[in-house]
């Protein structure tokens, strides 16, 4: 299959270029980042997918799949810009797969689109609305983003699209909210609050986001590893060091004596517990993780 994935050097884009290479797939890869050491094989392209050139390359690439990871999850880029990838960028992807007849657009979105809250339900499938904008505002463009997928699946039968909201991704090379705060030796947590965790291995999410290309795999899906932890545990098991605040304190430490500076609405998610259901996904694709629980936590070390 002709596979064209967006944001492919980043860590996330290099796992899942390398895993379809690895199957047989036929793979271009863009990223606005440069890839030194790409795979021989993976033809790359450093282009902005909001823009001319990305849409000279869709007119003469005659795609059948597009798997979309220029979509950003993380804090690492100013708000504006956040908003910009994920809303511009989301919707020209599903505008010009439509438009070239791409027969497959996956999407990656992540589990916390339905937010941390103290009143969420425990394994929350697919139906469950995303509520992440409800305490955590500057979450709000990616899950919209998400949505807008969901609302193209009916203005584009044609394209059978894909959303994966999978959980935190650890591995050497992840760099998600998750796995950079546990990178840096202490995690921040609310004293009294120990709320429990779904993890995924990378090279896991790289092989279900394949699987998520089958022929016929339509609609949203929740990606769950293999199991879920407590916080205070994944903590210590990573090899890091929980540092406990007050909550009331918590606002004042942030960015000093060696704390990371995280967002505010981000601390619901080391208070309340944002669980989810995968099977959904497992059992249209039968893809089940590889890696165990401790081996996913102790990728990190």
């Amino acid at each position: 299959m002709r596979v064209l994935v967006t944001g492919a050097a980043g860590p996330r884009g290099r796992q899942v270029s390398s895993h379809l290479l690895a199957l047989g797939h036929d793979v271009t890869g863009v990223d606005t980042e440069s890839w030194s050491n790409a795979p021989d094989s993976l033809k790359f392209q450093r282009l902005d997918h909001r823009k001319r050139g990305f849409e000279e390359l869709m007119r003469h690439g005659d795609f059948e799949a597009i798997v979309h990871l220029a979509v950003h999850a993380g804090f690492r880029l100013p708000r504006a810009e956040r908003h910009r990838l994920n809303m511009e960028g989301t919707g020209k992807i599903i505008d010009l797969a439509a438009e070239y007849q791409v027969r497959k657009l996956v999407v990656a979105s992540h589990a916390s689109v339905y937010g941390a809250l103290a009143d969420n339900p425990y394994f929350m499938t697919e139906q469950a609305p995303p509520r992440v904008g409800r305490g955590f505002p500057e979450m709000q463009d990616l899950a919209t983003a998400d949505l807008m997928i969901g609302a193209a699946m009916w203005q584009h039968p044609e394209v059978e699209m894909v959303v994966l909201r999978p959980v935190h991704s650890l591995g050497p090379t992840s760099r998600g909210a998750m796995a950079t705060l546990l990178r840096r030796g202490r995690f921040p947590t609310i004293m009294g609050f120990d709320p429990m965790v779904q993890v995924i291995h990378e090279q896991d999410l790289a092989d279900a986001m394949a699987c998520a290309l089958f022929s016929g795999i339509r609609g949203v899906f929740n990606v769950t590893g293999p199991g879920e932890v407590p916080l205070s545990v994944l903590i210590r098991e990573a090899g890091c060091r929980a540092i406990s605040v007050p909550e009331s304190l918590f606002f004042f430490v942030r960015g000093r004596l060696g704390m990371p500076h995280v967002p505010a609405g981000a601390i619901a998610f080391i208070k309340h517990p944002c669980l989810i259901n995968g099977t959904q996904f497992r059992e249209a694709t039968g893809w089940e993780p590889k890696h165990s629980l401790s081996e996913t936590i102790h990728s990190l070390r």
